[in-house]
């Protein structure tokens, strides 16, 4: 007759003990740097790109509404351009200014909202704004509005918020990455016991293993942590005596010496 195997019969010190938080691995953390470091500097790439466009666009902004002259310029094109769930409209005009003591024409082209490009006609006239003291500076005059504060705050409070998520990312995968290469080194050898096995999920829906471990360090005093590994939960069981390393300034940080992922 069958009958189910006893439990495993751990230490005192060991048995009430909870289960512990999963440390990261060194893979996961080498991941995250390969991926997080890019994306990184092209947020910081980004971001200063932004920055700098929009500084220009309310430069330009202040000095038609400080020095703005408005002219009857003349529409020589419209144009239609972005997806057709959100197009965006386009119209390149042409106006005289003076400049340097003569008359001369200047051209350029703007975006304008839906409502005046049906208004508007090739060949048509249009009310156009330009700085007095650089005429190639001009606006579609009923275009010509401010950025309000909350939306200029909030296209640059998203994109920091997003690259401190992205920096934080690196910087914790370094930290991980660095707690690694010091158990590697400077590491003190120890024994421990498997004290908990388990499943889960990860963000993907992909199964993954863990298991937890408790040891003793120099002192005595006992410290436990678990770890992803699908080696060391197939191969072993709760009760099995393993290897472990940890650092002796801090026996928080520990990892299984003979198993990986």
């Amino acid at each position: 007759m069958l009958t189910n195997p006893s439990p495993p019969i751990l230490p005192p010190d060991f048995a009430n003990l909870k289960r512990p938080k999963v440390s990261g691995s060194p893979v996961a953390s080498a991941l995250a740097l390969l991926v997080g470091i890019p994306m990184v500097c092209c947020l910081v790439l980004f971001l200063l790109f932004f920055a700098k466009t929009l500084f220009e666009s309310q430069i330009r902004t202040q000095r038609l509404n400080n020095e703005g002259v408005v002219v009857r310029g003349v529409v020589t094109d419209l144009k239609i351009s972005s997806p057709e769930d959100s197009p965006s409209y386009n119209v390149s005009y042409r106006f005289t200014a003076p400049r340097d003591g003569e008359m001369i024409t200047f051209e350029d082209q703007a975006p304008i909202s839906q409502e005046l490009y049906r208004r508007l006609e090739l060949g048509g006239g249009v009310d156009i704004t330009y700085a007095r003291s650089d005429p190639t500076i001009s606006s579609v005059e009923a275009e010509l509005q401010p950025i309000p504060f909350l939306a200029a705050a909030l296209m640059v409070v998203i994109p920091l918020s997003i690259l401190a998520i992205g920096a934080w990312f690196v910087v914790r995968s370094l930290l991980a990455l660095k707690r690694f290469i010091r158990i590697r080194s400077d590491g003190q050898a120890t024994k421990g016991m498997i004290i908990e096995e388990w499943e889960g999920r990860d963000q993907e829906g992909s199964t993954c293993y863990y298991v937890a471990y408790a040891f003793r360090d120099r002192t005595g005093e006992v410290f436990s942590n678990a770890e992803q590994s699908s080696m060391a939960y197939h191969k072993l069981k709760v009760g099995d005596t393993v290897n472990i390393r940890y650092l002796p300034d801090n026996p928080k940080i520990a990892k299984l010496a003979d198993y990986h992922l």
